[in-house]
Protein backbone atom coordinates (compact mmCIF):
# COMPACT_ATOMS: atom_id res chain seq x y z
CA UNK A 1 0.00 0.00 0.00
CA UNK A 2 2.42 2.36 1.01
CA UNK A 3 4.33 2.11 -2.57
CA UNK A 4 0.92 2.85 -4.18
CA UNK A 5 -0.12 5.65 -2.63
CA UNK A 6 3.91 7.57 -3.12
CA UNK A 7 3.63 6.57 -6.47
CA UNK A 8 -0.12 8.24 -7.29
CA UNK A 9 0.28 10.98 -5.10
CA UNK A 10 3.61 12.17 -5.85
CA UNK A 11 4.31 10.67 -9.17
CA UNK A 12 5.35 14.14 -10.55
CA UNK A 13 7.96 14.77 -8.29
CA UNK A 14 10.09 11.44 -9.40
CA UNK A 15 10.69 13.94 -12.78
CA UNK A 16 13.35 15.80 -10.85
CA UNK A 17 16.89 15.34 -11.94
CA UNK A 18 18.79 12.94 -9.08
CA UNK A 19 21.28 15.42 -6.59
CA UNK A 20 22.65 13.90 -3.47
CA UNK A 21 21.69 15.03 -0.50
CA UNK A 22 23.09 14.73 3.38
CA UNK A 23 21.25 17.10 5.03
CA UNK A 24 18.36 15.76 7.38
CA UNK A 25 18.33 15.47 10.86
CA UNK A 26 16.08 13.09 12.97
CA UNK A 27 15.86 12.95 16.47
CA UNK A 28 13.92 12.04 19.37
CA UNK A 29 13.16 13.93 22.49
CA UNK A 30 12.13 12.13 26.02
CA UNK A 31 11.78 15.45 28.43
CA UNK A 32 9.94 17.66 25.91
CA UNK A 33 12.69 20.96 25.53
CA UNK A 34 12.55 20.16 21.41
CA UNK A 35 15.95 19.39 21.79
CA UNK A 36 18.10 16.36 21.61
CA UNK A 37 20.69 16.20 24.49
CA UNK A 38 22.00 13.26 27.32
CA UNK A 39 19.40 14.04 29.39
CA UNK A 40 16.50 12.29 26.73
CA UNK A 41 16.20 8.74 28.36
CA UNK A 42 12.98 6.49 28.92
CA UNK A 43 11.53 6.79 32.15
CA UNK A 44 11.97 3.67 34.60
CA UNK A 45 8.65 3.44 35.84
CA UNK A 46 5.60 3.83 33.80
CA UNK A 47 5.48 5.17 29.87
CA UNK A 48 7.49 7.70 27.90
CA UNK A 49 6.29 9.86 25.77
CA UNK A 50 8.56 10.52 23.02
CA UNK A 51 8.60 13.32 20.32
CA UNK A 52 10.03 12.69 17.08
CA UNK A 53 11.75 15.77 15.15
CA UNK A 54 13.44 16.28 11.44
CA UNK A 55 15.20 19.32 10.65
CA UNK A 56 16.05 20.30 7.02
CA UNK A 57 16.94 23.71 7.47
CA UNK A 58 19.23 23.04 9.51
CA UNK A 59 22.42 19.95 9.63
CA UNK A 60 23.08 18.17 13.29
CA UNK A 61 25.96 20.82 13.82
CA UNK A 62 24.05 23.51 13.26
CA UNK A 63 25.22 24.52 9.77
CA UNK A 64 23.29 25.58 7.10
CA UNK A 65 21.17 22.25 4.94
CA UNK A 66 21.58 22.17 1.09
CA UNK A 67 21.62 19.43 -0.63
CA UNK A 68 25.62 18.00 -1.38
CA UNK A 69 25.43 18.47 -5.21
CA UNK A 70 22.72 21.19 -5.65
CA UNK A 71 22.60 23.32 -3.19
CA UNK A 72 19.93 25.40 -4.40
CA UNK A 73 17.50 22.20 -4.56
CA UNK A 74 14.90 22.74 -2.08
CA UNK A 75 14.94 20.00 0.69
CA UNK A 76 11.05 19.96 1.60
CA UNK A 77 9.76 16.82 2.38
CA UNK A 78 6.28 15.12 1.73
CA UNK A 79 6.40 12.03 3.26
CA UNK A 80 8.46 10.45 6.11
CA UNK A 81 8.74 6.99 7.60
CA UNK A 82 10.98 5.65 10.49
CA UNK A 83 12.13 2.81 12.40
CA UNK A 84 13.38 2.66 16.25
CA UNK A 85 15.34 0.06 17.68
CA UNK A 86 15.27 -0.81 21.26
CA UNK A 87 18.26 -2.68 22.63
CA UNK A 88 19.96 -3.41 26.23
CA UNK A 89 16.34 -4.34 27.43
CA UNK A 90 12.65 -4.66 26.14
CA UNK A 91 9.69 -2.27 25.65
CA UNK A 92 5.93 -2.00 25.20
CA UNK A 93 5.10 -0.01 22.23
CA UNK A 94 2.44 2.41 22.49
CA UNK A 95 0.43 4.78 20.58
CA UNK A 96 2.04 6.54 17.63
CA UNK A 97 0.48 10.16 16.98
CA UNK A 98 1.09 12.28 13.78
CA UNK A 99 1.16 15.77 14.42
CA UNK A 100 1.59 16.90 10.47
CA UNK A 101 -1.60 18.03 8.85
CA UNK A 102 -0.45 17.31 5.43
CA UNK A 103 0.96 14.00 6.23
CA UNK A 104 -3.01 12.77 5.49
CA UNK A 105 -2.01 9.04 4.17
CA UNK A 106 -0.47 6.69 6.73
CA UNK A 107 1.68 3.99 5.42
CA UNK A 108 0.88 1.68 9.07
CA UNK A 109 2.48 1.14 12.14
CA UNK A 110 4.42 -2.39 12.67
CA UNK A 111 6.09 -3.74 15.69
CA UNK A 112 8.14 -6.28 17.07
CA UNK A 113 9.68 -7.46 20.36
CA UNK A 114 12.49 -4.90 19.29
CA UNK A 115 11.21 -2.42 16.55
CA UNK A 116 8.25 -0.34 15.58
CA UNK A 117 7.61 1.05 12.32
CA UNK A 118 5.57 4.29 11.34
CA UNK A 119 5.35 6.31 8.63
CA UNK A 120 3.05 8.97 6.76
CA UNK A 121 2.75 10.86 3.62
CA UNK A 122 1.08 14.11 1.77
CA UNK A 123 0.25 15.67 -1.62
CA UNK A 124 2.44 19.53 -0.48
CA UNK A 125 5.82 19.05 0.40
CA UNK A 126 6.75 21.15 3.74
CA UNK A 127 9.29 23.57 3.40
CA UNK A 128 12.61 23.32 4.74
CA UNK A 129 12.50 23.89 8.49
CA UNK A 130 12.16 22.31 12.08
CA UNK A 131 9.09 19.74 11.94
CA UNK A 132 8.12 18.10 15.06
CA UNK A 133 6.51 14.94 13.48
CA UNK A 134 4.51 12.89 16.02
CA UNK A 135 4.60 11.43 19.16
CA UNK A 136 5.12 7.70 20.43
CA UNK A 137 4.71 6.15 23.53
CA UNK A 138 6.76 3.66 24.81
CA UNK A 139 7.00 1.60 28.58
CA UNK A 140 9.83 -0.08 29.91
CA UNK A 141 9.15 -3.83 30.64
CA UNK A 142 12.84 -5.06 31.90
CA UNK A 143 16.47 -4.12 31.24
CA UNK A 144 17.74 -0.89 30.49
CA UNK A 145 17.09 -0.36 27.08
CA UNK A 146 18.67 2.30 24.61
CA UNK A 147 16.18 3.35 21.56
CA UNK A 148 18.27 4.30 18.27
CA UNK A 149 16.84 4.60 14.87
CA UNK A 150 17.26 1.72 12.03
CA UNK A 151 17.85 1.70 8.29
CA UNK A 152 15.51 -1.79 8.00
CA UNK A 153 13.70 -4.03 10.43
CA UNK A 154 13.30 -8.06 10.11
CA UNK A 155 9.43 -6.75 10.34
CA UNK A 156 9.83 -6.51 6.95
CA UNK A 157 12.09 -5.73 3.99
CA UNK A 158 10.39 -2.95 2.64
CA UNK A 159 10.07 -1.19 5.67
CA UNK A 160 13.08 1.93 5.95
CA UNK A 161 14.14 5.14 7.86
CA UNK A 162 13.29 7.45 4.83
CA UNK A 163 12.32 10.94 3.83
CA UNK A 164 10.20 11.60 0.48
CA UNK A 165 12.01 14.73 -0.34
CA UNK A 166 12.35 17.45 -3.27
CA UNK A 167 15.87 16.24 -4.00
CA UNK A 168 16.00 12.56 -5.56
CA UNK A 169 19.01 10.72 -3.71
CA UNK A 170 21.60 8.84 -4.92
CA UNK A 171 18.40 6.42 -6.21
CA UNK A 172 16.74 8.94 -8.07
CA UNK A 173 13.50 8.22 -6.77
CA UNK A 174 13.19 11.64 -4.38
CA UNK A 175 13.52 9.16 -1.42
CA UNK A 176 16.04 10.02 0.84
CA UNK A 177 17.30 6.50 3.00
CA UNK A 178 18.70 6.59 6.45
CA UNK A 179 21.68 4.79 7.28
CA UNK A 180 23.69 4.14 10.70
CA UNK A 181 26.77 4.51 8.92
CA UNK A 182 28.25 7.92 7.85
CA UNK A 183 30.82 6.02 5.43
CA UNK A 184 27.60 4.60 3.68
CA UNK A 185 25.73 7.95 3.45
CA UNK A 186 28.57 9.80 2.29
CA UNK A 187 28.15 11.47 -0.74
CA UNK A 188 31.06 9.54 -2.63
CA UNK A 189 29.72 6.44 -1.17
CA UNK A 190 27.53 6.06 -4.82
CA UNK A 191 27.85 1.87 -4.21
CA UNK A 192 25.41 2.66 -1.15
CA UNK A 193 22.02 3.60 -1.05
CA UNK A 194 22.20 5.79 1.83
CA UNK A 195 21.48 9.04 1.49
CA UNK A 196 22.10 10.42 5.26
CA UNK A 197 23.51 9.35 8.93
CA UNK A 198 22.33 12.03 10.93
CA UNK A 199 19.62 10.90 13.78
CA UNK A 200 19.66 10.25 17.78
CA UNK A 201 17.30 7.94 19.73
CA UNK A 202 16.62 8.00 23.21
CA UNK A 203 18.56 6.86 25.96
CA UNK A 204 18.30 4.09 28.89
CA UNK A 205 16.86 5.13 32.08
CA UNK A 206 18.49 7.12 34.72
CA UNK A 207 18.84 4.40 37.21
CA UNK A 208 21.23 3.21 39.67
CA UNK A 209 24.61 3.97 37.81
CA UNK A 210 23.75 7.18 37.50
CA UNK A 211 22.26 7.61 41.27
CA UNK A 212 25.18 5.96 42.31
CA UNK A 213 27.90 8.34 40.84
CA UNK A 214 26.00 11.58 41.92
CA UNK A 215 26.07 10.00 45.42
CA UNK A 216 29.97 9.82 45.47
CA UNK A 217 30.09 13.15 43.95
CA UNK A 218 28.05 14.48 46.87
CA UNK A 219 30.31 12.71 49.33
CA UNK A 220 32.83 15.47 48.19
CA UNK A 221 30.20 18.48 49.15
CA UNK A 222 32.48 18.60 52.53
CA UNK A 223 35.04 19.74 50.57
CA UNK A 224 33.54 22.32 48.70
CA UNK A 225 31.15 25.07 48.82
CA UNK A 226 27.25 23.86 49.00
CA UNK A 227 25.72 24.81 45.89
CA UNK A 228 21.93 25.01 47.38
CA UNK A 229 21.24 27.76 49.95
CA UNK A 230 19.25 27.13 51.96
CA UNK A 231 19.76 23.60 52.35
CA UNK A 232 17.79 21.46 53.45
CA UNK A 233 14.94 23.75 51.91
CA UNK A 234 11.04 24.33 52.02
CA UNK A 235 10.74 23.48 49.33
CA UNK A 236 12.56 26.25 47.58
CA UNK A 237 15.70 27.94 47.16
CA UNK A 238 18.82 28.56 45.07
CA UNK A 239 21.69 26.70 42.90
CA UNK A 240 24.91 29.04 42.61
CA UNK A 241 27.60 28.03 40.43
CA UNK A 242 30.40 30.24 39.15
CA UNK A 243 31.80 30.22 35.09
CA UNK A 244 35.55 30.57 34.38
CA UNK A 245 34.66 30.87 31.03
CA UNK A 246 31.77 31.75 29.49
CA UNK A 247 29.91 29.35 27.51
CA UNK A 248 26.61 27.09 27.52
CA UNK A 249 25.48 26.08 30.45
CA UNK A 250 22.80 23.49 32.02
CA UNK A 251 21.45 22.69 35.28
CA UNK A 252 19.05 19.80 36.31
CA UNK A 253 17.37 17.98 38.53
CA UNK A 254 17.11 14.21 39.80
CA UNK A 255 15.64 12.20 42.26
CA UNK A 256 17.34 9.53 44.29
CA UNK A 257 16.75 6.93 41.49
CA UNK A 258 18.56 8.96 39.25
CA UNK A 259 15.20 10.07 37.25
CA UNK A 260 15.24 13.84 36.05
CA UNK A 261 13.09 15.76 37.67
CA UNK A 262 13.51 18.95 36.21
CA UNK A 263 15.47 20.78 34.04
CA UNK A 264 16.01 23.97 36.10
CA UNK A 265 17.68 25.87 33.48
CA UNK A 266 18.10 24.71 29.53
CA UNK A 267 21.21 24.99 27.92
CA UNK A 268 21.98 28.44 27.34
CA UNK A 269 24.69 30.97 26.80
CA UNK A 270 26.01 32.06 30.12
CA UNK A 271 28.79 35.03 30.55
CA UNK A 272 32.05 35.23 32.73
CA UNK A 273 31.08 35.33 36.85
CA UNK A 274 28.68 34.03 39.15
CA UNK A 275 24.93 32.47 38.34
CA UNK A 276 22.18 31.31 39.78
CA UNK A 277 19.20 29.26 39.30
CA UNK A 278 16.08 28.95 41.39
CA UNK A 279 14.30 26.19 42.41
CA UNK A 280 11.11 26.85 42.58
CA UNK A 281 10.05 23.64 44.32
CA UNK A 282 8.23 21.70 41.54
CA UNK A 283 8.36 19.16 39.14
CA UNK A 284 8.95 19.03 34.99
CA UNK A 285 4.61 18.40 35.63
CA UNK A 286 4.17 21.36 37.65
CA UNK A 287 3.45 19.30 41.01
CA UNK A 288 5.19 20.25 44.14
CA UNK A 289 8.51 18.39 45.41
CA UNK A 290 8.25 15.86 48.12
CA UNK A 291 10.43 15.38 51.11
CA UNK A 292 13.39 13.79 50.69
CA UNK A 293 16.89 13.70 49.06
CA UNK A 294 17.39 15.55 45.40
CA UNK A 295 20.60 15.30 43.24
CA UNK A 296 21.46 18.36 40.94
CA UNK A 297 23.82 18.44 37.92
CA UNK A 298 25.66 21.09 36.73
CA UNK A 299 27.21 21.57 33.10
CA UNK A 300 29.49 24.45 31.63
CA UNK A 301 32.51 24.62 29.73
CA UNK A 302 34.60 23.98 33.00
CA UNK A 303 32.40 20.53 33.16
CA UNK A 304 30.62 19.07 34.69
CA UNK A 305 29.74 19.26 38.53
CA UNK A 306 26.77 17.64 40.98
CA UNK A 307 25.47 17.70 44.23
CA UNK A 308 22.69 17.17 46.63
CA UNK A 309 19.91 18.89 48.60
CA UNK A 310 17.10 17.98 51.10
CA UNK A 311 13.35 19.03 50.74
CA UNK A 312 12.02 18.96 54.38
CA UNK A 313 8.44 20.22 54.59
Amino acid sequence: MKTGILSIAFGAILLVAPVVAQAQYLFADSNGDGLYTSADRLNATGPTTISIWLRTDQNKDGSVAACTVNPAQSLGVFSYEFILHASGGSVKWGKYTNLLPGMEYPFGTFTSSTDCYNGYGGITPLPPGRHKLGTLVVTVTSGDPTLTFASTTPIWAGLHTSLGSMCAGKGGRNTLYYSQSQSQAAPGAQTSAADWSDADGVGPPSGAALASAMKADAQDQGRRPDGVSPNPLNPQGWISFSLKVAGSARVTLYDTQGRLVRVLLPRQDLPIGPHSVRIDGLDDRGKKLGSGVYFYTIETPDGQSRGRFVVMK
